[in-house]
């Protein structure tokens, strides 16, 4: 079994509980480590729970070479302004710590610009690219410096897909062709859908739930679904610690006229929205908008626990499939996975999947759930 006593997050942005599905298992785990140490720039829901925070830089204050998802253009991100107070970039705290511990790890005094040149001495202009423009040429490490961006431009009709390499049959699969079923994996009892054939597969919680009146681990049948859009006053977590983003867009559960008044909610009361997984309460704001049977809480909004109020979840945290009674604080921030579960999304397409990395999909969400003005049990 993997004993883990210390957790060091950095390198990266994500915040380890609001962009992860299922918050009160994670903290459950997270509480059993002796030493947490986070690099974070706020103090965020992962800072909120960690032993050390480093300060770090934003993006105005460092320097460094970056990429669109489709990789068609790079760009060029030039320092600002100088570190505030005591931050320091990622490499920078590495570099530290590594001192600390005797280890001879570092960037030999080179700076950001000295690293960034030694990659662009190294950027090449893809094979396929060059097919079809063979007049292209890199800009100089200055001009990039100036412009701060260069993009391979490329007429619609010959566009470069990389799929579209693969002649039929000739897909990395084990069928040679685009699997819509995989008797690879069928094989190995690793699908659990029997036909070779596109089919509508069940989600664990959904509308058929809610028609069947089925009831979860705390015996409640849940007469709710609940979506998780983008909202305009954040970028997934980022910014909602900004107060004047905050007044402007209050966060809330959005709710159908119809479903508020059988609960008798007026708009902006405090309501408690609720599962199996947790609980957390929030203002609802009543909408024509919203459909009915459906409510909305954007993503992204940052957990906080209530000094006062608990809730009873049951979700299965040894292990054995069986979830078990744990007594959790009620989310008062609204962190939408406050009420998702981990889940396993199945076999990854074999051919997308490679390319973008995300081709399973995002399989927490479309959780059921209860509205109520009332603190549940």
């Amino acid at each position: 079994r993997l004993h883990l006593e210390m957790f060091i997050k950095g390198a990266g942005s994500g915040d380890v509980f609001n962009q992860r599905a299922a918050i009160n298992p994670k903290l459950e785990a997270w509480n059993k480590l002796t030493s947490v140490i986070t690099f974070d720039r706020f103090m965020s829901t992962t800072g909120r729970y960690s032993d050390i925070i480093f300060p770090v830089v934003t993006h105005f204050e460092e320097s460094f070479i970056t990429g669109s998802r489709v990789k068609t253009d790079t760009n060029f991100v030039n320092q600002i302004l100088d570190p505030m107070y005591e931050c320091k970039t990622d490499w920078q705290i590495n570099e530290l710590i590594a001192q600390r511990l005797g280890i001879n790890w570092g960037r030999d005094g080179k700076s950001d610009i000295d690293v960034m040149k030694i990659q662009w001495a190294g950027a090449k202009v893809p094979e396929k690219y060059k097919e079809l423009n063979p007049e292209f040429k890199l800009p100089t490490f200055e001009e990039m410096q100036k412009e701060g961006n260069v993009q391979l431009f490329v007429k619609p009709e010959t566009s470069v897909i990389d799929a579209a390499r693969f002649a039929p049959g000739e897909f990395p699969t084990d069928t040679g062709k685009i699997n819509f079923y995989s008797p690879f994996l069928a094989e190995r009892g690793r699908l659990k859908q029997k036909a070779a054939r596109a089919q509508y597969v069940r989600p664990p919680e959904g509308i058929e739930d809610l028609l069947e009146g089925k009831k979860g681990a705390k015996g409640i049948a849940y007469s709710l679904q609940f979506t998780t859009p983008h909202m305009p006053n954040r970028s997934h977590s980022s910014f909602d610690n900004t107060t004047s983003l905050m007044d402007a867009f209050p966060h809330c559960v959005f709710i159908n006229p119809e479903d508020a008044q059988k609960r008798g909610i007026s708009d902006g009361d405090e309501v408690y929205v609720y599962n199996d997984a947790g609980c957390m309460k929030i203002p609802a704001q009543i909408t024509l908008r919203q459909l009915p049977g459906v409510v909305s809480i954007g993503e992204g909004a940052w957990y906080q626990p209530s000094p006062t109020e608990k809730y009873e979840a049951w979700f299965d945290l040894d292990g054995d499939g069986k979830p078990e009674k744990h007594i959790v604080a009620v989310d008062v921030g609204g962190a939408v996975n406050t009420l998702t579960t981990d889940r396993d999304i199945g076999a990854a397409d074999p051919v997308l999947h490679l390319q973008t990395n995300k081709s399973g999909g995002f399989a927490a969400g479309g959780n059921l759930c209860e509205v109520s003005k009332q603190k549940p049990a």
